[in-house]
């Protein structure tokens, strides 16, 4: 499962939480706390748009390395073309 990191607003210590729970205590000073649903909420979302922009990095290399595929084999093309029209004459 995965493990988030908080600060302890009471002592500053570093508090660790499991995903999914809400409540959670601080190890040092005994501070119980509750995560709030908007917190919650923009976790999910910032987890979420970095896939999203993960996904449009991989997307944009592939499309990186298609186009240079297709300006080498064009290039190779027209090298071609041009060495077979002038060992003709």
């Amino acid at each position: 499962m995965k493990e988030l990191e908080k600060e302890c607003p009471n002592c500053g210590s570093s508090i660790k939480i499991e995903e999914g729970k809400n409540i959670y205590k601080c190890e040092y000073c005994g501070t119980t706390l509750e995560r709030d649903k908007t917190e919650v909420f923009q976790e999910m979302i910032q987890e979420h748009s970095f896939g999203f922009i993960n996904s449009v990095f991989k997307s944009m290399m592939v499309m990186r390395v298609v186009s240079v595929a297709i300006f080498v084999i064009a290039f190779l093309i027209i090298l071609f073309v041009m060495i077979s029209m002038f060992s003709r004459f």
